[in-house]
C-alpha cells in the first residue's frame, strides 16, 4: 500500500475517534486560581531543633507555619482535600524545614520506598524546590515521604534541565500518627550555592503528592500546562525572607576511598586477581556560589552495570552515566536541547555536543582514570563550568579484537548567559587530546528563549575540528550541525517544529551523534481534552508527529508519520494505542543478524502498538504493550510486560520481560530480555539490591545467552560516607557443559566524607 494511502487512511481512522469524543462536554482552558503572589518568613534560631520528623520540639513554636495549599491536579485551583502546613527554620549551621502533612485517612496513605535517590512515582511525598539565588531560574529540589526516603537535585531554566543525579549531605525524620504524616529536614548551608550576606529573599515552593487520590497540591499553584516539570518554574513561586547573616560555613569537603577484592576475568584465563586501590575526592568553596572538585584515581566500582537492550536499528543506542563524579554539575554541561522536556519523544538524530560516556569508557568497557579537575559557579547572570579529566593508556578487546586506548585528556568549557526574564544564550568548547597528536575538537553556541508562558524558541550550532590523515589541522567545509526550533503548549494544545542539520564531516568525539550528512524536519500537533462525561477519564490525548529526512542532496532517507491516542485515568491508569507509517531508505546493505540482510532499497513500515498501565497506587501493579508490523522485507512481532511488587516498606521487586520475533525471507529469529531488580532495604541509610539479565539474542552472542548479576549493598554509616559491598558476575550460557564464565568480582569499597 502506498504510504501517502496509508496516511490518509490513518488520518479517516483518528478523525473518528475525534468525533467519538467531540460530544463530551470539555473543560474549557481558562487561567488557574493560583492563589496570588505568596510569601512566608524562615526564623532564625540560636539553637538547632532536635530532628526526629516529631515537630514537638519548642523550638518550632517560633517558626510561622503557611498552609492553602492549591490543587493542580485533578481539579485545578480548588483547595487541597487534605491540609498541609510548612515551617522553615535557621541557625549558623543548618536550614531547617518542616512539613505538617495531614490526612483524614491516615490508614490509607501509601509508602513503600526507603532507598535514596528512588523515583517515588508511586508513594505520598512532600517536595521543597528553593532558587537559593532567586533568579527564578534555577533550583535545588529536596524530596522524601512517610518513610523518610531521600531524593535531591538541581534544575536550571526553571526545569529545562533536570540533574536528579546530584547526591547533597542532609538530613531527614519523618513520623506517622492519627492525624497525618510530618516531615523534617536539617540541610546545611554548604550543601547549598547561594549568595552571602544579609536581608536575603530567596524563590521557593512546596508540592505534596496524595497518591492514593492521584492529587498534587502546591504551596504557590503552577499552571498545569507546565507539564510536570512546571514545579520548577521559579519565576511563578512563591517567595521567602528573612535570611540574614548567611554564610557557608566551610571551605573544604574531602572524600577519600579504599577499595579492594578479586576478579576473575576470561582475558586472564580466569585467573584469580587481587585488586586494590585507593584514591580521594575534593571539594574547595571558593565562594557561597563557585566551586572546585578535584579527583584522584577515580574509582566506580559501585555503579550499576547498564541494562542490556536489543538493538534491532541501523544505529547506535545511547546509554544513561550513571557514574557520580559525571553527574554532578552534569546541568551545566548540558547543551541545546539535550536533556530538556520537549513536548514529544525526541528523535535521537540530535545534537548531543558533550557526553560524558565518552570518558573513561570504551566500548562499554572501562578504561582507567587517573583523575581531573571541575569548577563550576554562577557569578551575576553568568553560569559558568570547567571540566579537564585525564585517563590511562590501556588496552581493551572488542569483537575478539585488541585495542589500544593511548593516554588521552578531555577537556570542556561551558558559560551561559542569562537574558531577559527566563532567556539565555551559550557557548560550549570541547577538546580531546591524545598522547601521540591525535584531538578533536568542538565549539558550540545554543539559546533558548521562552517568549511567553507557553511559546518558546530554541536554536543551537556546532563545528569540530580534528587533524587530516596526515596529522595536519583540518577545517573542513561540511563539519557542521545546527537545530532551530519552537515548541507551543497548553493544557488543551501542543504544537511543536524544528529543523536539524548535521553535515557529513560533523564528528564531536565527546559527543553522541547517531548519524551525520542529514536534514531533518519535524513536527507535532496534539490535542488533550478532559472530557467531563466520564469521571474516571482524567485526560485524552490525539498527537500527531512528523518526521522528513534527506541528505544533503535532498535525496530522501526517512519519512515518518505517527498518530497516538492516550487516555489518562483518574486513577492512574494509562492506555495508548498509536501506529507508525514509515519509508525508509538505505544506501548499503544492512546485516541484521548474521545471515540475514536487507538490500539496498526504499521500504515502507507500518507498525502497530498497543499498551495499558495499571494503576500504580496498588501494591501490584506494572504495565503490559504489544507490536507488530512490517520490518524491512519481512514482518516483526513484539510483546513487553512489566510487574512491580511494592507489597512490603522494605522488600520491592520488578520484573520486565520483551520479546520479538522477526520474520525475514532468509528465516525467522527471535530476541528475549528478563531483567529483575530486587531491593531490601533496611532503613533509609542501608540496603542490598540486586539486578539480574538475561540476554537470548544468540545470533550476537555465538548462539549462547548471556546472563549477568550485579548485587550491591550500600551502608551510609554517616552523612555522606559509605560502605559499598560489590558481587558482579557475567557468563554465556549454552546449555549443559557449554557455560563459559566471562568475569567475576568482589570488591569492597569505604569512603569518608568530612568538611572542614
Amino acid at each position: 500500500m502506498d504510504l501517502n494511502l496509508r496516511i490518509s487512511t490513518f488520518i479517516l481512522f483518528l478523525a473518528f475517534l475525534i468525533s467519538t469524543t467531540s460530544s463530551f462536554s470539555m473543560v474549557r482552558q481558562k487561567s488557574a486560581n493560583t492563589g496570588g503572589q505568596k510569601s512566608m518568613t524562615a526564623v532564625q534560631v540560636t539553637e538547632s531543633p532536635r530532628i526526629d520528623g516529631k515537630l514537638d520540639d519548642p523550638i518550632w513554636d517560633q517558626a510561622v507555619f503557611s498552609g492553602g495549599f492549591i490543587q493542580r491536579e485533578p481539579v485545578e485551583g480548588e483547595p487541597a482535600t487534605e491540609d498541609t502546613e510548612v515551617a522553615i527554620l535557621y541557625d549558623d549551621k543548618n536550614l531547617y524545614i518542616a512539613a505538617r502533612c495531614f490526612d483524614s485517612e491516615p490508614g490509607r496513605i501509601i509508602a513503600t520506598e526507603m532507598r535514596r535517590d528512588e523515583h517515588l512515582w508511586n508513594d505520598d511525598n512532600f517536595e521543597v524546590i528553593i532558587d537559593t539565588f532567586n533568579d527564578k531560574r534555577n533550583a535545588f529540589f529536596f524530596t522524601t515521604n512517610p518513610l523518610a526516603m531521600r531524593r535531591d537535585g538541581k534544575v536550571s531554566d526553571e526545569g529545562r534541565v533536570e540533574n536528579s543525579d546530584w547526591d547533597g549531605v542532609w538530613l531527614c525524620k519523618t513520623s506517622r500518627d492519627d492525624r497525618g504524616w510530618f516531615a523534617e529536614m536539617a540541610i546545611p548551608w554548604q550543601t547549598l550555592r547561594f549568595k552571602e550576606g544579609d536581608n536575603i529573599t530567596w524563590g521557593i515552593n512546596f508540592v505534596r503528592k496524595i497518591q492514593r487520590k492521584n492529587e498534587d497540591d502546591y504551596w504557590k499553584l503552577i499552571p498545569r500546562y507546565a507539564g510536570r516539570s512546571g514545579r520548577f518554574r521559579m519565576s511563578e513561586a512563591g517567595r521567602i525572607s528573612g535570611f540574614s547573616g548567611l554564610k557557608m560555613g566551610g571551605k573544604y569537603e574531602l572524600k577519600p576511598f579504599v577499595r579492594g577484592g578479586i576478579q576473575k576475568d576470561s582475558e586472564n584465563e580466569l585467573k584469580t586477581e587481587r585488586l586494590g586501590d585507593t584514591g580521594i575526592d575534593l571539594k574547595m568553596n571558593l565562594t557561597g556560589n563557585i566551586t572546585a572538585d578535584f579527583t584522584y584515581n577515580t574509582d566506580f566500582a559501585q555503579v550499576e552495570a547498564d541494562q542490556e537492550r536489543v538493538n534491532l536499528t541501523r544505529f547506535s543506542m545511547f546509554f544513561p552515566e550513571k557514574r557520580e563524579f559525571f553527574l554532578e554539575g552534569a546541568e551545566t554541561f548540558r547543551f541545546g536541547n539535550t536533556g530538556s522536556r520537549m513536548p514529544w519523544r525526541m528523535t535521537s538524530d540530535k545534537i548531543q555536543l558533550f557526553y560524558s560516556r565518552r570518558i573513561g569508557l570504551e566500548s562499554r568497557q572501562l578504561v582507567p582514570v587517573i583523575g581531573g579537575a571541575r569548577l563550576n559557579g554562577k557569578v551575576g547572570k553568568y553560569t559558568m563550568g570547567m571540566m579537564s579529566i585525564s585517563t590511562e593508556n590501556t588496552t581493551i578487546e572488542d569483537d575478539d579484537e585488541i585495542e589500544t586506548v593511548p593516554q588521552t585528556n578531555f577537556s570542556a568549557f561551558r558559560i551561559k548567559r542569562e537574558l531577559f526574564s527566563r532567556s539565555s544564550v551559550g557557548m560550549m568548547v570541547l577538546n580531546k587530546d591524545e598522547t601521540g597528536g591525535g584531538y578533536n575538537r568542538s565549539v558550540g553556541l545554543d539559546s533558548h528563549f521562552p517568549l511567553n508562558e507557553n511559546f518558546t524558541v530554541f536554536a543551537a550550532g556546532a563545528a569540530t575540528y580534528s587533524p587530516d590523515e596526515e596529522g595536519e589541522p583540518s577545517f573542513k567545509s561540511n563539519n557542521f550541525a545546527g537545530n532551530i526550533g519552537f515548541t507551543w503548549i497548553s493544557d488543551l494544545w501542543e504544537y511543536s517544529a524544528s529543523f536539524l542539520d548535521i553535515e557529513e564531516q560533523f564528528n564531536p568525539e565527546m559527543g553522541f551523534v547517531r548519524r551525520t550528512d542529514i536534514k531533518l524536519t519535524e513536527a507535532k500537533f496534539a490535542y488533550k481534552p478532559r472530557p467531563k462525561r466520564f469521571e474516571a477519564v482524567r485526560q485524552i490525548e490525539f498527537a500527531n508527529t512528523f518526521q522528513y529526512q534527506t541528505d544533503h542532496n535532498n535525496k530522501v532517507l526517512n519519512r515518518k508519520f505517527e498518530g497516538e491516542y492516550d487516555v489518562s485515568f483518574e486513577n492512574t491508569m494509562r492506555y495508548s494505542i498509536d501506529v507508525t507509517l514509515e519509508e525508509e531508505f538505505l544506501d548499503e546493505e544492512w546485516e541484521v543478524r548474521e545471515g540475514y540482510i536487507v538490500p539496498v532499497g526504499t521500504y515502507n513500515n507500518t507498525e502497530y502498538r498497543s499498551r495499558l498501565s495499571s494503576n500504580r497506587s496498588y501494591a501490584v501493579h506494572g504495565n503490559i504493550s504489544g507490536r507488530f508490523g512490517e520490518y524491512f522485507t519481512g514482518t516483526k512481532k513484539g510483546f513487553q510486560a512489566e510487574i512491580n511488587l511494592k507489597a512490603f516498606s522494605r522488600l520491592i521487586g520488578e520484573l520486565n520481560y520483551n520479546y520479538d520475533i522477526i520474520k525475514m525471507p532468509e528465516g525467522k529469529f527471535h530476541t528475549a530480555t528478563v531483567t529483575s531488580r530486587l531491593s531490601y532495604t533496611f532503613s533509609p541509610d542501608m540496603f542490598v539490591k540486586a539486578f539480574l539479565q538475561w540476554y537470548d539474542d544468540k545470533l550476537l552472542n555465538d548462539g549462547k545467552n548471556l546472563f549477568s548479576a550485579n548485587v550491591i549493598f550500600r551502608y551510609i554509616y554517616r552523612p555522606g560516607s559509605d560502605l559499598f559491598l560489590v558481587y558482579n558476575q557475567e557468563n554465556l550460557l549454552g546449555g549443559t557443559g557449554n557455560d563459559i564464565l566471562q568475569n567475576r568480582t568482589i570488591i569492597a569499597k569505604l569512603n569518608y566524607f568530612f568538611r572542614r
